[in-house]
């Protein structure tokens, strides 16, 4: 059975409920299909129980177009995220190239729970999904949490060596600059960033 999160009742169009079966073990239906270009299939769209008509494993859209990659930089969306894209523009007046970016708003499927900020995804082109929608993640690189292992919250929470503890801390302000500020509760430290290093408080 599907997540009923929703007010209307939540199913798979090629799925038919309600199939007499005879005593036995009751096989759970599933519509899964896998969308080529050599990426695979999440198991979460496999097992799970998640229904989303956009979803590029379950739902009715085929990837097709362009295949580009991007940072995630914003997750305040239902099911849609926002990417950024770095580039270089050359400039011919100055023979010198200048750096760029691009937001873009792209589908994030039930799929991929796991996903961060400062994770790096891949995106295909599919059909409008909405107004600004134009690609839906098909992949993901889990670069995001590079620097929020165990041994690194260990150093940081566990040490008592005030240089290690600031490197620790640093890396982690790094890797989620953007939500660090619910990473640690406020009443353990207070962050400070100035020109001579960092200060910590307790």
């Amino acid at each position: 059975m599907a997540e009923q999160t929703e007010r209307s009742f939540q199913k798979q169009p090629t799925v038919f409920l309600n199939k007499k079966q005879g005593a036995g073990k009751k096989k759970t239906l599933r519509h899964y299909f896998s969308v080529g270009l050599g990426f695979k299939t999440p198991r979460e769209a496999i097992n799970g129980t998640y229904v989303d008509k956009k979803c590029p494993f379950t739902g009715n859209v085929h990837i097709r177009g362009r295949i580009l990659s991007g940072v995630v930089l914003k997750m305040k969306m239902m099911r849609t995220i926002v990417i950024r894209r770095d580039y270089l523009h050359y400039v011919k007046k100055y023979n010198r190239f200048e750096k760029r970016h691009k937001n873009m708003s792209v589908h994030c499927s039930p799929a991929f729970r796991d996903l961060i900020v400062g994770d790096v995804v891949t995106v295909g082109e599919c059909r409008p999904l909405s107004k600004t929608v134009r690609f839906n993640v098909i992949g993901i690189k889990k670069t995001g949490r590079e620097n929020l292992s165990g041994a690194s919250l260990n150093l940081v929470f566990g040490s008592h060596e005030p240089e290690d503890t600031a490197v620790a801390v640093y890396m982690l302000l790094l890797s989620r600059s953007n939500s660090f500020a619910g990473a640690f509760p406020s009443q353990m430290m207070i962050v400070v960033l100035t020109l001579e290093g960092l200060l910590f408080t307790d």
